[in-house]
């Protein structure tokens, strides 16, 4: 008998599933049964949500150090990986006077300024130090 696949849901669909599951605490399986979807697949998205929502929260913890104001606003340097800006660090960002500079995407190898002036001397010259120290 062959397999019967599941009708396309719609991606509406999708995330009020996923939201269901994340602040209402339904479980997967109720959830991916009221709304027609894949149990596995369902729990797959969930955990991304998840981990997308915590790694946000996390970069915001760190960048909420930092206490820019509007006469005197942040920069804050990234490469333009998905996992990097998420709706919720551009909201904060915004509100809080931070503005934030994307490097364009596979060229962040090239445009990094820290690395070149000031980590990769301050690197060499640390590693020298404990080789000093240690012999």
């Amino acid at each position: 008998m062959p397999h019967k696949k599941k009708p396309r849901v719609e991606a509406q669909t999708i995330e009020q599933a996923v939201n269901e599951v994340i602040q209402k605490r339904i479980s997967v399986r109720l959830a991916a049964k009221a709304f027609n979807l894949s149990k596995s697949h369902l729990h797959r998205l969930v955990l991304k949500a998840q981990a997308s929502k915590s790694t946000s929260n996390l970069f915001i913890s760190q960048i909420s150090i930092v206490k820019p104001t509007a006469e005197s606003p942040a920069l804050i340097v990234l490469d333009n990986h998905k996992t990097h800006i998420t709706i919720n660090v551009i909201l904060y960002a915004k509100e809080n006077n931070i503005m934030i500079l994307t490097f364009h995407p596979h060229c962040s190898h090239r445009l990094q300024p820290l690395d070149v002036s000031v980590f990769g001397p301050f690197k060499a010259r640390y590693r020298a130090g404990i080789n000093d120290w240690m012999t």
